[in-house]
């Protein structure tokens, strides 16, 4: 009977994580990624860090300032598409492809020769600064004999899910066309762990995470795509507002 009883509990407790929601706040910069998701979505919100909003509101209407995005960010997992969300027009856009034009300008630019693939080197620098609740473990990270960047990595296993399952410092992030040190991938640091705080060898902070939370619970009908919107390609919302503008004229 204890035994059923210990099954019953582990699988209510597993089922209750997997239902449960996840926040993370990644400071970039001036501005921040306040990232809320669960099983089915993801929601981004971009704030600059002088801004007075620390979380989502429902009933806020969009605030942000011209050098960040007019809305949130929503993604679909089973789809994979983004959606940006702007609530004065009542529209989703699906970010998931270029606008026309765009997509052309693309495919008539001749393809560049990918780089030689660069060797990374990681010193390990001992443990590092516990952040946001995660253990780390500082690493100096190099290319070719050049410094790139200290590097704060951790081993949490619900931490490196998150960030897998959100795409971010996934393969497809790096820039082969930057300097060596862009050219860095997550398979380079999966190794040692995933990254929660980064600072370049100018002493500049590319990146911190300066909230983790798992099993909380995000405000009402956040993590859902919102009733009534209607969906918009990039495409047709350049047109529509091109369109405006001749009209004004």
């Amino acid at each position: 009977m204890k035994k059923i009883i210990a099954v019953l509990f582990i699988g209510l407790v597993i089922n209750n994580i997997a239902l449960a929601d996840t926040r993370i706040i990644i400071e970039t910069g001036d501005s921040k990624a306040d990232i809320w998701l669960n099983e089915k979505y993801a929601r981004t919100s971009f704030i600059e860090n002088n801004s007075d909003k620390n979380s989502p509101d429902e009933n806020d209407p969009d605030e942000n300032s011209s050098e960040q995005p007019p809305g949130d960010v929503i993604k679909n997992f089973s789809s994979g598409k983004d959606y940006m969300i702007l609530d004065k027009k009542k529209t989703l856009v699906d970010m998931s492809s270029p606008p026309m034009f765009f997509g052309k300008m693309m495919s008539d630019t001749p393809k560049r020769i990918k780089n030689h693939k660069i060797s990374f080197t990681y010193k390990n620098r001992g443990s590092g600064e516990t952040i946001a609740g995660l253990k780390t473990t500082k690493y100096e990270v190099s290319a070719e004999g050049i410094k790139c960047f200290d590097i704060w990595l951790t081993k949490d296993r619900v931490y490196g899910q998150t960030m897998k399952k959100l795409g971010l410092f996934s393969e497809d992030e790096h820039d082969e066309s930057g300097s060596i040190c862009e050219q860095t991938n997550a398979d380079d640091n999966e190794k040692y762990g995933f990254p929660v705080k980064i600072i370049a060898a100018d002493a500049e902070q590319d990146m911190l995470v300066v909230e983790f939370k798992t099993n909380v619970k995000a405000p009402r009908k956040y993590l859902s795509f919102p009733a009534g919107y209607k969906i918009m390609t990039m495409t047709e919302m350049i047109q529509e507002e091109m369109a405006k503008r001749f009209s004004q004229q």
